[in-house]
Formats: structure tokens, sequence, C-alpha cells
């Protein structure tokens, strides 16, 4: 409770008039020093404690030491307040029981100091009472009652420590407290809150993702490297393209202490954060400007802009549908062939030998469809088959259904454009010239339109277009201690079996420290230009060593766990005693590259003379032998039966 103002002598409301609250409550004035005496008189009475409430706040004199020890007194709260100090004040009577106080913390003492510092002017201003957020005492209408109703069926039907959908089930109902409590809110939160957005957002043409999206666009501003190529911006770029999405939306944590809504949209040519101003005292700039500027320079790669139907294409491109049934088959990304060469998307030590297929070019297939498609083709381009306008239209109905934005020629059906086209969906794009040249113009942000500038990195859309569980206004830094941030840490768990019963597999299969790296051949075809079998031998060691620094995991083969590069290594978390995975190691669940790693099933023993003498631990395996004490034994032996025996009965 403030400190009642000292009042002089000259403060005695009976020689300096009657405060009357018509003349000075709620009428815009200030209270300052200079006001008369018999206004701050009115303002220590407002604010004295009721006698009713005296025993309740003074225990009796006479009451013994020991049962003044025993009085259940309430503990100091160090957490983080997240309503904005001005919210605390309500022009509503006090309808509350002083009684529940004893079972509630006491806020912050910085946050009550700030909360006594305005509170005379508050009072100023009409406000009767005090309004504690932290317990949703918010005084709302008559639809809270409903919506009370509807939280207790819920908490009555669903377990206190229940697992539950979010992050693929590895997220327990336990977690859920630190909203409606007073702590942090943590990534576990905020992956849940954007899983629910997402059910109600795309409808209306927006896109909520996690805060993985930031934390790698941050990562790459930061380590100088390149992510148009990365997976998780090919996924969302393909989601914007196939859903229509016109503005994405995603949660960027500044400063440590601070969640913002960094946003891209796509129709106004946009890129910045949104927030309310009144409640930060820290600019985000510093940290969101190279996150932008990243967002400009790389890209998210062939994201198509539609904008008032005139489409931004990649390029229009010839389709020869030799390998297509004429307006029966849509267009569909040509896979690339099979291969057993020394290069994987993933360093395996124990990999599964491929047998090449049969390459067979297009349009020389034997099956009976394939003659029927060559015969149709072969017919129409004689001038014997024609098509009518339904039939055209069907072809056209085929085609918006894999691509909204293609086109088809109606004088010539063996001509279709493809807006989404690039160097493995084009048949006419095979040569090495022009697969370059189309790579070349890839349109990124900043070709599409947008700008980066000063302007661009200010909030330039206000905090009510953005959606109200991203935008809640926060505190200063100063109302959370470091200890209170460190306090509900645990550590990341990374991935294990708990999360896909694959991972064990993959681990028993790979012996190096990481997988997840660019391809081999990639890098050659930039760094060098050349194939991969034409490098020489220090050109392929450089080529090695880049792959090797762009692994996007790494393993734990002792504790059986995978770790994501861009892991967060500690979560804020209400329950210490569970491992829990931050949002960087569970986005691995949802990359192309990691589910191919997945999907590869565990070598028979005979084929392990097949694997690359590259993805094999030689160094590791030298050091186990060691350990056993039978490397001299394993060089000098003179068969493979004689080492079995030997370290048989050793182990």
């Amino acid at each position: 409770m403030p400190t009642c103002l000292e009042l002089s002598d000259d403060d005695d409301p009976k020689t300096t008039g009657q405060f009357n609250p018509l003349n000075w409550i709620a009428l815009g004035k200030t209270y300052n020093s200079d006001l008369p005496g018999f206004v701050r008189h009115a303002y220590n009475t407002a604010i004295e404690i009721p006698s009713e409430f005296q025993a309740f706040v003074t225990p009796d004199k006479n009451m013994p030491v020991r049962g003044f020890l025993c009085l259940p007194l309430p503990k100091q709260s160090g957490g983080r307040v997240q309503v904005e100090i001005e919210k605390w004040f309500s022009n509503g009577e006090v309808d509350g029981d002083p009684h529940l106080l004893r079972s509630r913390p006491i806020p912050p003492p910085n946050f009550l100091a700030q909360l006594t510092e305005r509170l005379p002017q508050a009072w100023l201003d009409g406000a009767k009472s005090i309004a504690d957020f932290r317990f949703n005492e918010g005084r709302g209408g008559a639809e809270v009652l409903s919506l009370a109703k509807g939280a207790l069926e819920i908490l009555d039907s669903i377990g206190w420590d229940a697992t539950l959908a979010y992050q693929r089930g590895g997220m327990s109902m336990s977690t859920c407290t630190t909203i409606l409590g007073e702590k942090w809110l943590t990534d576990e939160n905020f992956s849940a809150i954007v899983e629910e957005m997402q059910k109600g957002t795309r409808r209306d043409g927006v896109f909520v993702t996690g805060s993985f999206f930031a934390s790698c666009l941050e990562e790459c501003a930061r380590d100088g490297r390149n992510f148009d190529n990365a997976d998780v911006l090919k996924h969302v770029s393909k989601l914007v393209r196939r859903k229509d999405i016109k503005k994405l939306f995603f949660p960027i944590n500044v400063h440590g202490f601070h969640w913002i809504t960094g946003f891209v949209d796509f129709i106004e040519h946009k890129i910045g954060y949104g927030q309310d101003d009144s409640s930060v005292k820290q600019d985000p700039e510093s940290e969101t400007q190279p996150m932008t500027r990243k967002m400009v320079e790389v890209g998210i790669s062939d994201i198509q802009v539609d904008e008032g139907g005139d489409m931004m294409e990649l390029k229009d491109v010839k389709l020869v549908t030799e390998s297509q049934h004429i307006l029966h088959t849509p267009v569909k990304r040509k896979k690339p062939a099979s291969h057993d060469d020394d290069e994987s998307e993933s360093d395996d030590l124990q990999m599964t030998p491929l047998k090449k297929k049969k390459f067979i070019p297009a349009g020389e297939g034997k099956s009976k469809s394939a003659k029927s498609r060559r015969k149709r083709l072969e017919d129409y381009l004689a001038g014997k088959l024609k098509f009518s306008t339904e039939e055209l239209d069907e072809w056209e109905r085929v085609i918006l259904e894999e691509d909204p934005r293609g086109k088809i020629d109606r004088k010539d059906v063996t001509r279709a454009y493809h807006s989404r086209c690039d160097k493995t969906e084009c048949t006419a794009l095979r040569k090495e010239e022009k697969r370059k040249a189309i790579t070349k113009n890839i349109p990124t942000l900043e070709s599409l339109g947008f700008t980066l500038t000063k302007s661009t990195l200010k909030s330039t859309v206000p905090s009510s277009s953005i959606p109200a569980l991203l935008s809640a206004p926060a505190a200063s830094q100063s109302t959370q201690s470091k200890d209170t941030m460190n306090a509900d840490r645990v550590p990341c768990a990374g991935l294990s079996v708990k999360h896909d019963r694959r991972i064990i597999i993959l681990l028993r299969r790979a012996a190096g420290t990481g997988g997840g790296g660019r391809d081999e051949r990639k890098i050659a075809e930039e760094e060098y230009g050349k194939m991969y079998g034409d490098l020489t031998k220090e050109e392929k060691r450089a080529v090695g060593d880049l792959q090797h620094a762009s692994h996007t995991w790494s393993y734990d083969h002792k504790r059986e766990r995978v770790y994501s590069k861009s892991c967060k290594l500690w979560i804020h978390s209400i329950t210490r005693d569970k491992p829990k995975t931050c949002s960087g190691c569970l986005a691995l669940l949802d990359l192309k590259v990691f589910k191919t790693a997945l999907r590869k099933p565990e070598p028979k023993p005979e084929d392990l003379k097949y694997v690359n003498k590259k993805n094999r631990n030689e160094v590791v395996g030298e050091m186990y032998i060691k350990n056993l004490g039978v490397k001299e034994i394993v060089e000098n032996a003179v068969c493979d039966r004689y080492i079995r025996i030997y370290i048989s009965d050793m182990i």
C-alpha cells in the first residue's frame, strides 16, 4: 500500500475549502504539488485501509508469538507482469474479498513502485479500484461466464499432466499453466498458440508460422549463410503459393524478454514487425534489421504474387507433353532418377546400396499407355485429331487444379505454361546453360517490389491488425530479474525415439557426427564450376569441409539423440522434471532431408562392405579396438575367424 501524503497545517479541509468530486475527478486535471490541500486530503482518505479490513491486515496485538509466526502470509512474486500498468486501474467499485489476498503472491517490488507512482494520477482520473489481471479480474462482460463454464468442463475431462496433440504429442497439459500465471511465455506456448491460430487464419489468406522461422532467419543473418535453398524457406514458400496466402506472420523474441510479431505482406510489398510501442522501452530494430535484410537477400525463393489477376511468373516455358496424355494428365514434377553414387543427402555410414533403374528416354516407352499417348500425339500433330470445346475446358481445369496460375494454349495443346516451374519441372530446360539462366532469374522479395529502407523496419502495421496473442504488450526488462528468467529453464533434450521410433535406426546406421548437409555435387558446381568427379584431391577435400559445415543436425550416439544446429539449448518450461525439446530441434521432423534419412532402412551385415570409405568413421573404430586392447591382433591377424574367436573370449 502506498505511503500517505503528509499534510501541513494549512491543509485542513475546514479552512481551505470542501472537496467536490464533480469539480476534480475525471476532468483531465494533473495531480501535482500545486493542488489545494483539500484535494490531497481527499486522496489520502481514498487510499486509507477501511476499518473492516484492519483486522485482516494487522493481527491482534495480544496474539502470541507462535501464533503470529504461523500466520499464512502471501509470497513475494518475481514473475514478469505482462499487462501494462494503466490497465490495472479500474473505474469499477471494489468487489473482491480481501481474504483472497492471503493466497495470492504479491507483485514484484519494482512493479509495486511503478503502481504507487501512478496511483495519485489514476485516482484523479476516476479510478476507484485496482484489477489484478494476473487472476483474470478484468471485469469482463457477460461472455466471461460462458467462457469460464467451458474452461471448467475441459479441466474436468483432461488430466493435469496429460499429453496434448501440439508439437507432435511432445507437449503436456502442465505447460499451459504458464499462460494462466505470471511466468514467461515459452516456445512451447507459442507453438500451441500458432497451431490453434492456423486453424482459423488460412481461410482469410493469412499464414502464421512458429518461432523457428525467425530463428532460421536470425541464424543466416548472423552467420552470413545463404538460405535460399533451405527446406524451411521452401516449406513456407510452397504453403504460401499453394494456399494462396497473402500475409505471413511469425513471432520474434528480441532482447531476450520481449515477443513481437514479424510479418511479410505479399500484396503491399512490406516487411517489418508490429508491436505496442507504449509498452516497450527498447527498440527491437537493432535485432530485426539484419533479419529483415536477410529476408530480402535470400528471398523466399519462388513465391508468386497475384495482383489484380496479373501473374508475376518466373518465366513462360514450353512444356512438350510427349510423356503425358493429351488433355488428360496434369503437369507433374519430374522425379530424378535413382542413383547409387557416393553422395547422399545425409552422412550415412551403412547405406543400403540401390540398383539403378533402366533409363528410358521420353517418348520411347514400351507400355500400352505410352504407346497410346504417342499415337494420340502423332494424330494431333498430323491434324487427324481434333478436340471439342468441352475437352479443352476439361484440359484447362486439370491444369488449373495442379497450378492455379497456369495457362494453356488452345491453338496448340502441346504447349502449357507453368507459373511455378523450376529446373526440375520443365523438360525443356534440361540443358545446363538454360538451367543456370533460370536459376539466376528466380524472383526474390526484393525483385517483387519489397524495399529495404529504414521505414520498412519500423512498425508498418498497427497492433490491432496483428493476431492478439502474438502482439500482446510486454512490460520493460526491469520487471523481470535474470534469476527469475533462468529459474524455469531446462536444457533441450533433442529428438529421440519418443518423437520417431526410426531415430534409433538412424543412429545405428549413421556413424558420422551429423547429417543434412548440402549435396557435394551442387557445392562442386557452384564453387568450382565442375562435376564432382572432375575435382582434384584438394578440391574434393575443400568440398567435403563445406559439406560438413552445412550439416543441419548432429548425432549423439551415446544418449541416442539428434540435435538441430539451430537448437536453442535452453527451454522455459513449467515442469523441470521432464525432458523437453526446443522448437529448433522439433522443426527437423518437418524437413524433407531429415524425413529421407529416417526412411532409409538398417542395412544387412553383408551389405556393409559397399559403404563408401568417406562415410566410415575409421577414427572411432580405431579408438574402440584400442580400448579393447586388440589393435595389434586385428592388424596382424591371419584370418577373420581368428579375430572373432579371440575377441569373443575377451568380451
